[in-house]
């Protein structure tokens, strides 16, 4: 009975803790936003490909993750031994999970760069 125990934890760790429900509901609602943002709005086509580059990221990731939570699941249900490792899937969407955050992070800072010199160009003309 323990040793169930110890496997209900783990494994519900693994379907809420990692995030597979969680990420799953992500992965739609990014779905969604990208629909939105590919039939909304008209921006350089540069911005464009790195918005869908970085939601193709995503659905890698989820895939990944789902991968992940069926190797540990449903083949190697009841045993101890492969949650001793993490799988190359799961550290593969580690680091992909990190070049999306990456790229996230620099399209703000080139935002920020634009706004500021766009707030030095009118000081220096004079418009408040």
């Amino acid at each position: 009975m323990a040793m169930l125990l110890q496997l209900t934890l783990k494994f519900g760790a693994q379907f809420i803790g990692v995030g597979f429900c969680v990420t799953l509901v992500l992965c739609g609602v990014s779905t969604l936003q990208g629909y939105h943002y590919f039939t909304r709005y008209n921006d350089k086509q540069s911005i464009r490909v790195l918005a869908g580059f970085i939601l193709l990221l995503d659905f890698l990731s989820m895939a990944l993750i789902c991968q992940s939570v069926y190797y540990y699941m449903i083949p190697h249900y009841g045993s101890l031994a492969p949650l001793n490792a993490v799988t190359g899937e799961l550290s593969a969407e580690c680091l992909i999970s990190a070049i999306i955050t990456f790229i996230s992070q620099m399209y703000f800072v080139y935002q920020l760069q634009i706004g500021k010199l766009t707030i030095h160009l009118k000081t220096l003309a004079g418009i408040d």
